[in-house]
């Protein structure tokens, strides 16, 4: 069988389209293509937020033309023929609803036909004039009787590669015969209604068209570029004279496709974190003054602070040793360079295990706001601030610990890091100088080694999406010192430097690494010498550039053959899609794996942490031997797999996976 996908054309969605995705995947497809017209929401942002769990691909398609649907339909065929046996064409109120034992794709490998129609099941509201909680499936439980002449039309399931494109949104124009689900034939009236009242054996497609009153109201607002609805309309379509609970059976496991994915990589929280938290500032005593008051009466548990002065003229300084606080001051350098002070000492002096990093113009307003912070840190890796300044970058989430949003943009008036992670990416990188975009550059490698969010893939290319919580702070007003110049010109740097490794220490030459060093040694306790913490210290540039550089495909970087005499299986045959698996017997942190197989295979590079649910990190389409993956950033996982993209026998010699076992036996 050959891989399926479901097209839609949506427009501000958001609030439904993660119940619909999650359905189509429950289903049975395997991909999901988003055609975005117009959202002014988040409908694509949100719907990319699952694509690290299941192939979803967002096109934008801005037009609004009367024929805008079968155009973008048009579209959705030229770009996936090549790759799907069959594509259904379904809007997103429309949910395909099997009879009970039968699966979708059981019954599509049966279809030597090319075209499938599927008939409405029309439902009303159920009574609802406002928006109830919880699934639409489960809200909306009456419809009206197969004799109701909307039920009549259709909508499809096509071979591509058998259609000449479509006649209207429900039909299409094909070089075959158009049936039903179990293969019987249909009679028209016109393209794409059927001639008589649907019998509803096999399957139905749930066409939840008005839902409440509100949503209708609702629809009403997004427009359609075709036709016109008017509020009165709702009363004709409003038909609640069957009840139809046949999509309930489908309930408990939607909610769990819909449930945050468990992290199972996550490090258990220890009962007691040593937290440290750093403060930027220059020129602003008055702030960075009340902020270290704010932090003395907020924080309830222990805590290192250190203000990294960075050659502040008007006292603050003093004003901060005057009142206990410890400090780190030295010649004024930028942002990048003044953080790194604060990152440093707490890393190597203080050894805290969390440290938060805050500007002078953000402060706790909650007792015990460190706790969220701490949690997320180390659950993790890495998190920013949510800052009402951002709120139209928000898609999900709600911005705690526990359910942390995701972002597409970040301020940088608060971050955290746990000590592991930062063991591995390292500094602000102090190229980025005076002002901006240095907390950015942080954030992307993290997100390379996989920590601090999810990267998502979409049509028009990867979208970084950061883990984002409210933590208890509030902004106040302020003035920078920084300048839109410099902004601009780090904002090129930044593009500049995401193919750079993503370590960075907190020096460039061996003269900045000295300076660097005496100012932490002037503001540690008693005498200071670097702490040497694995390879991330280094005693000269020299040292510091040699372990930086690329690894050779043939000798990755301090990492072993983990694959080594690990158990090799591949798929029973024959198989519609081999696969050969590899099992690491134990979770491992993966930084390449090399793929010997023959000229010109195609196949797809998989890992799992179960055995169960994958996530494909590569496809190779034609690739010359070997085929080495090597990131961006790491893979934490027990299983890997290669599987053949296409029907024929996969070719492969050797699978070699070269990382560090985290877990041996796979226990946390």
């Amino acid at each position: 069988m050959g891989k399926i996908a479901c097209v839609a054309l949506v427009r501000n969605e958001e609030k439904h389209i993660a119940e619909w995705l999650a359905w189509q995947f429950l289903i049975g497809f395997d991909t999901v293509l988003l055609l975005d017209n117009r959202s002014t929401d988040n409908t694509a942002a949100l719907a990319s937020t699952f694509a690290s769990r299941w192939d979803i691909r967002v096109v934008d398609w801005p037009m609004r033309t009367p024929d805008y649907q079968t155009r973008a339909y048009d579209h959705a065929i030229s770009l996936l023929k090549a790759e799907f046996e069959w594509m259904a064409f379904f809007d997103t109120d429309e949910f395909l609803v099997l009879d009970s034992g039968l699966e979708l794709k059981t019954l599509l490998n049966a279809r030597p036909e090319s075209a499938i129609a599927i008939p409405w099941a029309l439902f009303g509201s159920s009574g609802h004039r406002d928006k109830p909680d919880g699934l639409v499936i489960e809200n909306f439980l009456h419809r009206a009787a197969a004799d109701f002449p909307p039920n009549r039309q259709v909508k499809s399931i096509i071979r591509p590669g058998h259609t000449s494109g479509p006649l209207n949104p429900h039909a299409f124009e094909v070089q075959g015969y158009y049936v039903d689900i179990l293969g019987r034939f249909l009679a028209w009236s016109n393209a794409g209604t059927l001639h008589a009242p649907p019998t509803y054996e096999g399957a139905k497609l749930h066409h939840y068209f008005t839902r409440s009153h509100a949503h209708w109201l609702e629809k009403l607002e997004r427009g359609y570029p075709d036709r016109t609805r008017a509020e009165s309309d709702f009363t004709d379509f409003d038909r609640n004279e069957v009840f139809d609970d046949s999509a309930m059976r489908y309930a408990a496991p939607l909610r769990a496709e819909l449930a945050p994915p468990m992290k199972a990589s996550l490090p258990p929280l220890p009962s007691a974190l040593r937290l440290g938290i750093a403060i930027t500032t220059f020129n602003r005593r008055e702030l960075v003054v009340d902020l270290a008051a704010k932090i003395r009466a907020l924080t309830a548990g222990p805590y290192e602070l250190v203000v990294c002065d960075d050659g502040s003229t008007d006292g603050t300084a003093q004003a901060l040793r005057a009142m206990g606080v410890r400090v780190i001051s030295g010649t004024n350098r930028g942002i990048a360079w003044n953080k790194n002070r604060g990152i440093y000492y707490l890393l190597h002096v203080a050894q805290c295990d969390v440290i938060i990093l805050l500007d002078d113009d953000i402060v706790p307003v909650t007792p015990g706001w460190e706790a969220e912070w701490i949690e997320a840190a180390w659950r993790y890796g890495h998190v920013n601030h949510a800052h009402p300044a951002y709120k139209n970058s928000l898609v999900a989430g709600a911005l705690t610990a526990a359910d942390p949003g995701l972002a597409s943009t970040i301020p940088g008036w608060a971050l955290a890091f746990s000590r592991f992670l930062l063991a591995d990416i390292g500094y602000m990188d102090v190229r980025f100088g005076r002002y901006g975009h240095e907390h950015s550059d942080l954030s992307f490698r993290a997100l390379r080694t996989g920590h601090g969010g999810i990267t998502v893939q979409e049509a028009t290319g990867q979208t970084a999406l950061f883990y984002v919580i409210g933590g208890g702070l509030q902004g106040v007003p302020s003035v920078t010192s920084g300048t839109e110049a410099e902004l601009e010109a780090n904002g090129r740097l930044l593009m500049e430097l995401g193919a750079e490794p993503v370590y960075r220490h907190a020096w460039r030459d061996d003269g900045q690494m000295r300076a660097f060093l005496t100012e932490i040694a002037k503001a540690a306790p008693g005498a200071f010498t670097p702490i040497i913490l694995r390879q991330n210290d280094f005693a000269s540039l020299e040292a510091y550039r040699h372990a930086q550089s690329p690894a050779s495909p043939e000798h990755p970087a301090d990492d072993g053959n983990i694959s080594h005499g690990k158990p090799l299986t591949q798929s029973p045959m024959p198989a519609d899609t081999p696969w050969w698996q590899i099992d690491l017997g134990g979770f491992a942190t993966i930084r390449e794996i090399h793929i010997h197989a023959a000229p010109g295979e195609d196949f797809s590079l998989g890992v799992s942490i179960d055995g169960d649910s994958w996530v494909e990190i590569a496809c190779a389409r034609n690739a010359p031997p070997p085929f080495i993956w090597a990131g961006p950033g790491t893979a934490w996982a027990r299983f890997v797999r290669v599987t053949l993209l296409g029907r024929d026998y996969l070719h492969l010699d050797q699978l070699e996976v070269f990382g560090a076992m985290t877990h041996p036996g796979g226990a946390l």
